[in-house]
């Protein structure tokens, strides 16, 4: 088999060269990092709101609120920083350009942070409904028994644990073989296929690819459906199922915090899906676009960002806290110019300050 090198220098050059913007690892890295120190202070904000501006009536929903907005700004950090995958499409081989490659935490450490920490936003998004369907007291599907609830969760965590242990399980050991057999199913890669240091091949024959996929599929259903369960519980007991409620007043206020939530699972959603589409089509198709796969991952990666964005904005105690910033400021600038404009007199003479 050819070398990498061999390769470059020879077969290589009968390529054409992407010259996009975001095509090199340089614009895509340097892209990506600027994006997660601009976002770094936001999730701080949001998270200081949470904490400490989460009104009583809202107590119940503090924890779910509190947990999704931490695996969901995780997940922004370790894919914008942390890990920083480059992908090469449709082969899934590629490198990191983050953080923990730099400290040369290995790659398949770095695979397992992603992939459970993935995993742990779609439950935190399915833990946001269940504590909503929770809250509607005449619910029959309740779940009040602690020990069950205890046990349900317990349950979605190790198997959490084991989706993405398998995941990282049965990436192949010779990497460097198959790094160089990819160059057969993409001929002309970036550029930057050929200068990485340390790269890694997720998988090596349709076989494991299918594999992926369906684990992907069976995580991506499971949650699926549990959020679906709550979701039509809420709606039944919302806008059907009205008649227990006590007050209409109780009962908007259930609407508006329901609301709420699935505008919030919405943002992660519709960053997923598209990137999720793309490399799953790229890959079954064989469509080798560096430029477009990259535009899509930094998509996803600002998830977490416009997830803050639309806590902070959609829950009332949140929003009225940020405006009072502006009031204040609009408030202390009227003080001043009427204090400028007030005459003082000091014997015969009028001053204006």
């Amino acid at each position: 088999m050819i070398s990498l090198q061999e390769y470059y220098t020879t077969n290589y050059t009968k390529c054409p060269k992407c010259e996009y913007f975001l095509c090199s690892w340089q614009d895509y890295a340097h892209t990506m990092h600027i994006f997660a120190g601009i976002a770094i202070p936001f999730y701080s904000f949001g998270f200081h709101c949470i904490l400490f501006k989460t009104p009583k009536h809202m107590n119940n929903s503090k924890v779910s609120l509190l947990n999704f907005h931490f695996w969901s700004c995780l997940l922004d950090i370790i894919f914008s920083a942390l890990v920083t995958p480059y992908l090469f499409l449709p082969a899934l081989a590629g490198f990191s350009l983050g953080l923990l490659q730099f400290l040369e935490v290995p790659i398949k450490a770095q695979l397992w942070l992603f992939s459970f920490s993935m995993h742990a936003v779609y439950m935190s998004m399915t833990y946001l409904l269940e504590t909503r369907h929770n809250s509607i007291q005449f619910n029959r599907f309740r779940i009040t028994c602690k020990r069950f609830k205890t046990v349900y969760y317990s349950i979605r965590i190790m198997l959490a644990f084991i989706y993405s242990f398998t995941i990282i399980e049965f990436v192949p050991e010779d990497q460097e073989t198959l790094y160089s057999k990819v160059l057969e199913k993409v001929p002309c890669p970036a550029d930057d296929y050929f200068k990485a240091e340390e790269h890694f091949v997720l998988c090596d024959n349709e076989a494991h690819f299918k594999l992926l996929l369906t684990l992907v599929t069976i995580m991506g259903v499971s949650e699926g459906l549990q959020m679906m369960f709550f979701t039509t519980c809420c709606l039944y007991y919302l806008f059907y199922s009205t008649k227990q409620f006590t007050s209409k007043k109780t009962r908007q206020m259930q609407i508006t915090f329901f609301r709420n939530i699935v505008l919030q699972i919405s943002i992660p959603v519709l960053s997923f899906l598209p990137t999720n589409f793309v490399v799953t089509t790229s890959t079954l198709a064989e469509y080798n676009n560096q430029a477009l796969i990259n535009l899509f991952f930094i998509h996803m990666s600002l998830h977490g960002l416009l997830s803050t964005f639309v806590i902070l904005f959609i829950h009332r105690p949140y929003r009225e806290f940020i405006l009072s910033f502006f009031m204040q400021t609009s408030s202390a600038a009227s003080v001043k110019s009427i204090a400028k404009l007030t005459p003082i007199k000091v014997g015969q003479t009028c001053i204006t300050i």
